[in-house]
């Protein structure tokens, strides 16, 4: 027989475990810039942000940070190819002709 008796305060000799806050999803945004600006990389935006809340589920905070971060830079990217694309078109013109041939709905 043992001399050992367990400890009553052993629960709380545990090593103490930073509980982080679900990173941002990025979600709406990206379907937004998907609808809106630019459609190719908006749905790669779309694809990190639908994966932040499964990896977050998961007990993966890692992998769920990471795919918040990547869901940010494509939707940065989504905007700026948008903004780029129309400073283009209205330097050369372009985007009067697209409202007139009708390509482009006016409000």
């Amino acid at each position: 027989m043992s001399n050992y008796a367990p400890d009553p305060n052993a629960a709380a000799q545990q090593p103490r475990v930073a509980v982080r806050a679900v990173p941002a999803s990025w979600l709406a945004p990206a379907i937004v810039s998907t609808i809106l600006c630019f459609s190719p990389t908006g749905v790669v935006a779309v694809y990190f942000a639908a994966q932040v809340n499964a990896f977050w589920n998961s007990g993966n905070q890692v992998a769920a940070a990471k795919a918040s971060k990547r869901a940010r830079t494509w939707l940065i990217i989504t905007i700026f190819l948008w903004a780029l694309t129309m400073v283009f078109l209205i330097a050369t013109g372009r985007l009067g002709s697209l409202f007139e041939s009708g390509f482009v709905s006016g409000a």
